[in-house]
């Protein structure tokens, strides 16, 4: 009888660790899966959330903050994160780390819920926020419970959801491998973005308030009660962007919201002018801030931490250096993709977070003297760049030269696979195939496509003109033919 019990429990074990497996590799990968990587972090580490919607993950750097104060926090946050999503995450993850304060990004509380309620882009929505989340009792009564999941099947055995995957063949390696990579999210749920678009600042502020939609005050209030039962203050707030006469009359609503609760309520679109946010050259588009206005906000957030909280700075705790090494990492992450000169640009591959491809066509050998440091770092002689037909392939791994030859192509793999040539085909100068998908500039000269390791993405796309200057490219359509 006892053979029989013991099999019974071994076989429920194994059945439960093969479907978490399985739904691993078949959920939709992002740049963020904040329930999957909190829990990578030590338990009882992480200070402040920092939860909600895009808006967050694109406007406050836990980095930043780190590295201005010694306060540890992670962006809890998912792509269009619906607030019912929001509540079950925070949930969750209060079972991993015990913040001293939680901040909520107030979006998801607007009429941005009305196009997520019984919508397939809510659902869908719901499924990037909580099909990391492992199957459990607590989120077998969260799905019961949340009213706005109404195809529950589906969210508590995400892989009825996403079985078209297989059956259409969308699995690639990483998704294969994904069970079994463990790297934590160095930047702590931020997404880091260069890119601007110049945006209109918004009209003055109304002085009409407007009521919040029934379902976000339902849940923002359930959000408020959790932080009071778990005894952890609550702080409401809401990123700068260009915003409607409408939505602005909402944010007062929820202003006097937080006024009934006795909640800190910061709107940054009343700081824009204090935090010297520049309208022209801080937004990735129109809801979404950059770096640049990302670390106007972060230092605010920064400072405030420190004057209301008193939160203890840990830069000097030997048990927290992972956060110095993980900030290090960042500035370099961010340091090359604003590189201009070939020589800092090569020593910067040495990050031992990067894979770095590199192609030198024959072309270079015309201002031999201006690559002379990316050839030595490749450990070849410029006899045999002129001596192939095509040029030289060069792949680094951590810094080290995996693979160095003239040849067409080379396959190499870590966690992924890339498939790189030369002079395939008239027009191509530099193919470079990340997973099947082309990457390289194509351009004359040195093609880089650089590999981040810990986040699976493509960091970096770049060429190197050979001219004399050695100009960086990083948009094709620039070059003249």
């Amino acid at each position: 009888m006892m053979k029989k019990i013991v099999s019974a429990i071994l076989f429920s074990v194994l059945l439960y660790y093969s479907f978490q497996m399985v739904n691993e590799m078949l959920f939709i990968k992002t740049e963020v899966n904040a329930a999957k990587d909190l829990v990578l972090e030590p338990k009882k580490t992480i200070d402040v959330f920092f939860l909600g919607t895009s808006h967050v993950y694109c406007g406050v750097n836990p980095l930043e903050i780190w590295k201005q104060s010694g306060i540890t926090s992670f962006d809890l946050v998912t792509n269009r994160q619906p607030i019912w999503a929001s509540y079950s995450i925070l949930k969750q993850s209060l079972k991993q780390q015990k913040p001293a304060v939680i901040f909520f990004e107030v979006l998801g509380a607007t009429d941005y819920v009305e196009g997520l309620i019984e919508s397939d882009r809510g659902n869908h929505a719901t499924h990037l926020a909580m099909d990391p989340i492992p199957l459990s009792f607590s989120k077998i009564m969260d799905v019961l419970r949340i009213d706005e999941i109404k195809k529950k099947q589906e969210m508590l055995f995400p892989v009825i959801y996403h079985h078209r995957r297989l059956v259409e063949n969308e699995l690639n390696s990483t998704d294969l491998l994904y069970p079994f990579t463990r790297n934590r999210n160095i930047q702590k749920g931020y997404v880091l973005s260069l890119k601007t678009e110049p945006q209109e600042r918004s009209g003055p502020y109304p002085t009409q308030s407007i009521p919040l939609h029934p379902t976000a005050e339902k849940y923002l209030i359930k959000i408020i009660e959790l932080c009071r039962e778990e005894k952890i203050p609550l702080v409401l707030f809401k990123t700068p962007a260009p915003s409607s006469e409408n939505l602005l009359m909402q944010l007062n609503g929820i202003a006097e919201l937080a006024d009934k609760f006795d909640i800190p309520w910061i709107d940054f679109n009343r700081l824009v002018d204090q935090i010297h946010l520049d309208y022209s050259t801080d937004f990735v588009d129109g809801g979404h801030l950059n770096v640049f206005g990302a670390k106007k906000v972060s230092a605010y957030l920064s400072q405030y931490l420190q004057e209301h909280f008193h939160l203890e700075d840990r830069r000097k705790d030997s048990k927290f250096s992972s956060w110095n090494a993980d900030a290090l990492h960042y500035d370099n992450r961010l340091n090359l993709q604003t590189t201009m000169l070939f020589p800092e640009y090569i020593r910067r591959l040495g990050d031992p977070h990067l894979i770095s491809v590199i192609t030198f066509n024959q072309s270079v050998m015309d201002h031999q003297a201006n690559f002379q440091e990316g050839i030595q770092r490749c450990e070849v002689e410029p006899s045999d760049i002129l001596n192939s037909s095509n040029g030289l392939i060069c792949i680094f791994d951590a810094g080290k030269v995996i693979k160095s030859t003239s040849g067409h192509f080379v396959h190499y793999a870590n966690d992924t696979i890339f498939n790189i040539a030369l002079g395939i085909s008239e027009g191509t100068k530099s193919s470079i195939l990340v997973n099947q998908k082309e990457q390289s500039l194509n351009v004359d000269g040195v093609n880089i496509v650089v590999y981040d390791k810990d986040t699976q993405t493509i960091l970096d796309r770049v060429a190197f003109l050979p001219t004399d200057e050695m100009q960086a490219v990083r948009d094709p359509s620039v070059v003249t033919p």
